[in-house]
């Protein structure tokens, strides 16, 4: 996988910027980055990285340590202002859930749909296109509803009203009320277990998520997920966006 000069420039700019004012000069780091984007393409071990990215360890400890400042949450916000600078006009997003097995991480829980076995579940809002613009992560037993409550603090209020399409986990007052703070419409199907009447609303244009988990799933990295801490796995997670996000520019 190749580096998008874009992300590079964003991501060497936020290396340097958060860079100690004392001792020598990171060194290798583009070499580095492509080592981590082989990862998440290819899903091998860290230990099983091809010498011509630099030694293993080294690879791994750049990525930890730069995932632990936060390097790639500002990565991903500095594509995703770009983004929007490039498409401001947007009014329509889709949020949904995607299930992985992970069976080597801590954070991890038991998944009602794959027999109790350890999973995670990965959330996503796009927008018209399909750009991945939010991602957040959490075990595979925590209900979806309660997952939208740290996106949207992260969300703008906007003085244009804008549509949110969900599918029936989504479908609570509670997430109304906090979305029309925001000046966004949840649109979502009526949840049978709330709701007896079989309501046949179906949110407009569902598909455009459904494809960019599709895409998401070409990931080896992410499908299944390997990391055993939270912060190494929403960190594939992220770089795997925010090349998404680059891709649709």
């Amino acid at each position: 996988m190749k580096i998008d000069k874009k992300i590079w420039n964003f991501l060497n700019g936020i290396i340097i910027s958060n860079a100690r004012k004392v001792g020598r000069r990171e060194a290798y780091n583009k070499e580095a980055f492509e080592g981590m984007l082989y990862v998440l393409k290819n899903g091998v071990p860290w230990h099983s990285l091809p010498q011509k990215f630099g030694s293993p360890t080294t690879v791994h400890g750049k990525f930890m340590r730069w995932s632990r400042r936060g390097l790639f949450d500002k990565l991903l916000k500095e594509m995703r202002a770009y983004y929007r600078g490039r498409y401001p006009k947007n009014s329509w997003y889709a949020i949904d859930t995607s299930f992985h097995k992970a069976s080597f991480s801590r954070f991890a829980g038991r998944n009602p749909t794959d027999r109790g076995r350890q999973g995670i579940k990965s959330i996503v809002i796009v927008d018209h296109r399909g750009a991945p613009l939010f991602v957040d992560i959490a075990a595979a037993n925590i209900h979806d509803s309660q997952l939208l409550d740290p996106i949207l603090s992260s969300f703008r209020t906007s003085q244009k009203a804008r549509i949110l399409a969900g599918d029936a986990a989504f479908d609570s007052r509670r997430l109304r009320r906090i979305c029309a703070q925001k000046n966004i419409a949840l649109l979502t199907p009526s949840n049978p277990r709330r709701n007896s009447s079989n309501s046949d609303y179906r949110p407009y244009r569902r598909w455009v998520i459904e494809r960019t988990f599709g895409w998401l799933s070409w990931l080896r990295g992410i499908k299944p997920c390997r990391s055993k801490t939270y912060i190494s796995c929403l960190s594939l997670f992220q770089i795997a966006v925010t090349i998404m996000i680059g891709r649709l520019i």
